[in-house]
């Protein structure tokens, strides 16, 4: 994914520009080394290359900058431009002088001949490949971006769907609870004596949970007197708060 300059903020411009004029310099660094140390005279050559590559990709940010920056920012800007590029073209004339001082020396590669088809060509391949490179990097970086905002995303979703779940269970927790249920019938004590007593309400026996105290209390001798006036004796069970009757006799 190419970049597109023409769109970038003097932010952007500047941090890019950073990173290749210190790519530059430490590839005129290396060049240097490689001449003091009389060293691989291909690896100065490819050093060369590299950094003229990078100086021709800072051009375009260079322009875009001066397009953004006000005239007197503007100057500066192009100062520091020429003077880059000045240092990759004062370390090209050293390493060309470096060359021709070893010209007639035998190669520190055995069978490299920097003026072989084949060396050229396999520059060449090295200065596509660096500049493939280069937009792979840059697509590279852009794939990340966007898959750190898609992980975003997915924590973002996240969070709010164990929000929606906090209140789906304080919803849950809230219908869970039983309504309240009225008892069917519901008669006066002596309504109901009356009925028991003609037939028509069969005794009553609590078979609920065992999580409350039950006690058993045996009345011989408990006596209630109906509408009709007729005397009767009942057992009965307590249950916490249920008074329920358990058999009926007469007296």
């Amino acid at each position: 994914m190419a970049e597109d300059i023409a769109t970038f903020t003097i932010d952007q411009c500047r941090g890019r520009q950073k990173v290749l004029r210190q790519k530059i310099t430490g590839y005129c660094t290396r060049m240097r080394k490689v001449i003091t140390n009389k060293l691989s005279r291909r690896e100065a050559t490819r050093l060369l290359d590299e950094a003229r590559t990078l100086l021709g990709d800072s051009g375009p940010i260079n322009d875009r900058l001066l397009e953004l920056l006000e005239e007197a920012e503007g100057e500066q800007q192009q100062e520091s431009f020429l003077r880059y590029g000045g240092d990759v073209d004062t370390v090209a004339d050293e390493v060309a002088a470096y060359i021709s001082s070893r010209e007639g020396d035998e190669a520190s590669v055995p069978g490299w001949d920097p003026a072989d088809p084949e060396v050229v060509a396999a520059r060449q391949r090295a200065q596509d490949a660096a500049k493939v490179y280069q937009e792979a990097a840059r697509a590279a970086e852009e794939a990340l971006k966007e898959m750190e905002a898609a992980k975003q995303s997915v924590q973002d979703l996240g969070e709010e769907k164990d929000l929606n779940g906090d209140r789906e269970d304080d919803f849950k927790s809230i219908i869970s609870v039983p309504p309240y249920k009225p008892v069917a019938r519901v008669h006066a004590p002596d309504e109901w004596i009356t009925n028991y007593c003609s037939g028509r309400e069969k005794p009553f026996v609590y078979s609920g949970d065992h999580r409350h105290t039950s006690v058993r209390v045996d009345l011989e001798n408990i006596r209630l007197v109906a509408l009709l006036g007729v005397t009767h004796k009942y057992d009965i069970d307590f249950h916490s708060d249920v008074l329920a009757f358990y058999y009926y006799t007469e007296a």
